[in-house]
């Protein structure tokens, strides 16, 4: 359903939905940095300041995290659909995407 323009010399462009959308949050995105640019800062200054070591160990817990949830979601899968064989990638990705949810979730609700 996009609307399709001439641009001179043959050329189309192409406006559909999901590259409105996409233009709509960069452009909200963008905003969001300008107005808490001070904010993000202080956190950038903080970030300087982590310990390298307690960094990488933060990084590999969280992977570990989802990792262990790929592989609990495999299991349950294979015990309640033993036809049903999904990568371990695929609940990877998956795992970082409900998780993620989750907690944007809970987060809101306890802000409002």
């Amino acid at each position: 359903m996009g609307t399709k323009k001439t641009a001179g010399k043959g050329q189309e462009l192409s406006f559909s939905r999901s590259k409105i959308y996409f233009y709509v949050f960069v452009i909200l995105l963008f905003c969001f940095i300008i107005y808490y640019f001070a904010e993000i800062k202080g956190d950038i200054k903080l970030f300087i300041k982590v310990h390298p070591a307690w960094l990488a160990l933060a990084f590999a817990a969280q992977f570990g995290t989802y990792l262990f949830n790929s592989v609990i979601l495999r299991r349950l899968l294979r015990v309640f659909a033993p036809q049903t064989d999904i990568h371990i990638m695929k609940l990877f990705q998956a795992s970082i995407v409900t998780l993620f949810i989750n907690q944007t979730v809970i987060f809101t609700f306890l802000i409002f």
